[in-house]
Parts: structure tokens; C-alpha cells; sequence
């Protein structure tokens, strides 16, 4: 997910069974002193080394949701360039890098953006002036009260924590708009679901 946080596999970890291992991959820069990467090249191979510590050599299956799957298919790219199987590759609602998508002008439509229902309605109101006349801390503390006020937030989390997915959120999309996708070399799975919760991936 843009957002680079892991939760959102929980319940698909469940429904794979016990005798299934599952490993999450949490991106970089939602840990406190950690620095977001900014590509998806970058991204895959630092991902690929964290797996190949869990398990050597393949076959490898790789998922993702969103940008996980723009990642995992980067991943893929990378383990069959270097001799390695990969049996599965699947990608959960992943759309083909569209530089569109993400070239908002600023951080301030990046930030009404992400409170968007799938319908265009806004999840979380937010004025764009009183937005653009605040500095970046105090915007972010704007819309963080904001969002605690109508759930957006679940409870215990935290402002620096909220700061810390912003940042690796707005690095992803730089990622996003700078990825060349290219053919690769083995069977693709793509599920797309049929309603959304908020916002985009």
C-alpha cells in the first residue's frame, strides 16, 4: 500500500491457513530515525534482501496491494534476472504507474487527495487556504486533529507516527511517478475488488 504499512494483510494472512507461511514486508521510514526510499527499484531490492535472509533461494510467491504489487512485481523482475523461480506473483487492486495519478501540485492536494472516497466524496473535509497559509508541521497537526475527530486515525496512534506514514506516503508517490514498468517473465495474478473503503491505496 502507498501508506507502507503491513495491517492491511492481516486478515488474508488468517484465511491462508497455518501450515502457510506468510511474511509482511513493512516499508522503510514508518520507524522512527528510519529514511523513506524514494524508488521502486531501490525499494525491491532492499526488499528482496529481507527475504532472502527468511529463505535462501526459491521458488519464491510474491503478493502485494497497490504499490505493494507495483514492488512485488519490480521483486520479481529483479529475483528472475538474477536465476531465481518466482511460482507466484500476485498483485491485489495494483494499477500500471500512471503519472498522472500522483503529479498533484503540492503536498496540500496530495493531502486532499488521500481523504477521497471512491465516489469523489470527501472522506475528511479540509480547507485549502487555511491549509496552504500554515507551515508543514502545523498542517500536518491540522490534519491530524481532523482526522482523530471523525475516526479517520484509530485510536493509539499517534501524531509522529501519522508524520512518519505522511512522509513515507509522499516519498512512494515520487517512486511511483519515476517507475518504468517492463515485461516480465512469468505468469501475473490480478485481483481487482468490487468496492473500496477510502481513498486510494
Amino acid at each position: 500500500a502507498v501508506g507502507g504499512e503491513v495491517l492491511a494483510y492481516y486478515e488474508l494472512s488468517k484465511a491462508l491457513g497455518d501450515d502457510q507461511p506468510f511474511y509482511g514486508l513493512q516499508a522503510q521510514g514508518l520507524q522512527a530515525g528510519e529514511t523513506p526510499l524514494s524508488d521502486i527499484k531501490v525499494m525491491a531490492s532492499h526488499y528482496i534482501e529481507a527475504i532472502k535472509s527468511v529463505q535462501a533461494t526459491g521458488p519464491y510467491r510474491l503478493a502485494g496491494h497497490s504499490l505493494g504489487g507495483m514492488i512485488a512485481y519490480e521483486m520479481a523482475q529483479q529475483l528472475l534476472a538474477s536465476g531465481e523461480e518466482v511460482a507466484r506473483l500476485s498483485l491485489f487492486d495494483t494499477f500500471l504507474p500512471d503519472k498522472t495519478r500522483y503529479q498533484l501540485n503540492d503536498d496540500v492536494d496530495y493531502l486532499q487527495a488521500i481523504f477521497v472516497n471512491p465516489d469523489g466524496s470527501e472522506l475528511l473535509p479540509l480547507p485549502k487556504a487555511h491549509l496552504r497559509s500554515l507551515d508543514e508541521p502545523a498542517r500536518l497537526r491540522f490534519v491530524f486533529e481532523k482526522a482523530q475527530q471523525v475516526g479517520v486515525v484509530p485510536k493509539g496512534v499517534g501524531f509522529e507516527q501519522t508524520v512518519r506514514l505522511f512522509n513515507v506516503a509522499r516519498m512512494n508517490r515520487v517512486a511511483v511517478n519515476a517507475y518504468e514498468v517492463e515485461l516480465i517473465g512469468c505468469a501475473v495474478e490480478h485481483f481487482c475488488a468490487t468496492r473500496g473503503v477510502f481513498g486510494f491505496g
